[in-house]
């Protein structure tokens, strides 16, 4: 459940005015790990929006995963990812977009 800026603000403001976590929970049903969270995102970034990662999308050269499969067509997908630096996961959804399957073989 997303809660919006404005009631982060207040759990953050009612803990800090004394409550313990306990009284926290009863009032608003925020446990004490979301609190801690909110309260370390407010201290690093000075509010609660959150910044998403910056997407890796261009890293993996399809031409060149081409050649590596042509050349190397026994690989697991894990020995392609050392080659690209990135997950197993990444080599997997890379050749499902390209339309290479195990079943294509």
């Amino acid at each position: 459940m997303a809660y919006d800026e404005r009631f982060r603000r207040r759990v953050l403001e009612y803990k800090a005015s004394g409550h313990t976590f306990k009284e926290v929970y009863e009032a608003f049903g925020v446990d004490n790990k979301t609190y801690h969270k909110w309260e370390k995102q407010v201290e690093e970034t000075g509010s609660f929006q959150y910044n998403y990662p910056k997407s890796h999308a261009g890293k993996i050269d399809e031409a060149k995963l081409s050649e590596l499969l042509e050349a190397h067509p026994d690989w697991y997908l894990s020995e392609f990812a050392e080659k690209f630096d990135v997950w197993p996961q990444a080599i997997h959804k890379r050749f499902k977009k390209m339309g290479i399957t195990a079943g294509a073989a």
